[in-house]
């Protein structure tokens, strides 16, 4: 019986090169090498990202996160609010 090991991911989508932020993410599970979309935990970042309030930073708040579907599920900041250390790329 073989096991596979997954791992949590936190997309990013676009990138701001000047402050490191985003305008999209989405969570995906690292599945023997390939990146499978994690809807649920798209869905609860999204959550805890509007609800996040850690200081006056653009990333560090993000009071226009919303779960948009187009062109795919994703949480969306067209304030560019998600970032810093809470997004990893691969």
């Amino acid at each position: 019986m073989q096991f596979s090991i997954t791992t949590f991911t936190f997309v990013a989508l676009a990138t701001f090169a000047q402050a490191d932020v985003h305008s999209s993410a989405l969570c995906v599970d690292m599945n023997n090498g390939y990146a499978v979309y994690n809807d649920t935990a798209t869905i609860a970042a999204c959550t805890a990202y509007l609800a996040r309030n850690n200081g006056a930073d653009q990333w560090e708040s993000c009071p226009d996160c919303v779960m948009a579907t187009d062109p795919a599920p994703h949480c969306q900041s067209d304030a560019w609010h998600i970032g810093g250390d809470q997004v990893m790329t691969p």
